[in-house]
């Protein structure tokens, strides 16, 4: 049980997954869902992540891996990679997953990103046997997804920067993580941008941002309230903006120290190699 999901924007591709295991049906661990690694001449990444049967999950991301990692040594395109892609879906489904009783009939789906170094990412959808690009902004899988799908229609819009993107993922694992048995412990977000560059975002990354969707939520009830509640005794409209203001600059702090932070950890790592190396 869980939710990966993905959402399209301006600013890129982020995909996200909680990191909630249920096993056997009592024990819950923790564990990271999302697969990341680049290779090959375009230093290529590959982000996969599943819902279902975590071995089927984990032993077909390893093979879509490896034939990823073969076309890339090989230099073939995105179409041939797809192309490669396509029949070992079709075959692992055919050996594993079809002609078996419906209720021994594991569940298996994927979402997968490929990105070519300073490419914008281009991602699929893996389910039944079938691989396709993905047509619409967001998608989401496990069992979150219902309430995920329902909160990305609401908040999606193409024109989303990348500090947007990683608003909404914070914000929609946060509520599949309260509100869905089966979803919860870390957020895991990948960003991939426009420019082909990439970051990774955990749990301590995106805690602080989740404390600050609390007050946003108390927002939209003051709204509702505001806008509906037509008794002399209605709260006033008038301090909305004011809070959505404050909100807004406790983000932008919050990206804007997260970001120096991610810089000062880049150089202190540049540094240190070169220490390493003597240059």
């Amino acid at each position: 049980m869980t939710l990966v999901a993905g959402l399209s924007g301006h600013g890129g591709l982020v995909v996200f997954a909680d990191s909630q295991e249920t096993v056997q049906g009592y024990t819950k661990k923790s564990v990271e869902k999302i697969d990341f690694w680049t290779g090959g001449k375009d230093k290529l990444a590959f982000v996969a992540a599943g819902a279902g049967s975590a071995i089927h999950i984990d032993k077909l991301t390893q093979m879509l891996g490896a034939t990823v990692s073969r076309s890339t040594r090989a230099n073939e395109d995105m179409n041939s990679i797809f192309e490669a892609m396509e029949s070992i879906v079709s075959l692992y489904f055919k050996e594993h997953i079809f002609g078996r009783a419906l209720s021994d009939k594991p569940d298996l789906e994927l979402i997968i990103a490929l990105q070519p170094e300073g490419s914008r990412a281009q991602w699929f959808h893996v389910a039944d046997g079938v691989i396709c690009y993905v047509p619409a902004m967001f998608k989401s899988i496990g069992i979150g997804c219902h309430l995920a799908d329902f909160l990305l229609d609401k908040l999606q819009d193409f024109g989303q920067h990348e500090s947007e993107l990683l608003a909404v993922a914070t914000y929609v694992l946060k509520e599949v993580k309260t509100n869905i048995d089966g979803c919860g412990l870390n957020s895991t977000i990948w960003l991939l941008r426009t420019d082909g560059t990439r970051e990774y975002f955990g749990q301590d990354d995106v805690a602080e941002l989740e404390a600050m969707m609390n007050g946003f939520n108390n927002i939209v009830r003051v709204a509702f309230d505001a806008a509906f509640d037509i008794t002399v005794h209605r709260s006033s409209p008038q301090n909305l903006p004011a809070e959505l203001e404050t909100i807004h600059d406790c983000y932008k702090l919050w990206y804007e120290s997260l970001k120096e932070r991610r810089d000062a950890a880049f150089r202190s790592n540049y540094d240190y190699e070169h220490r390493l190396r003597g240059t």
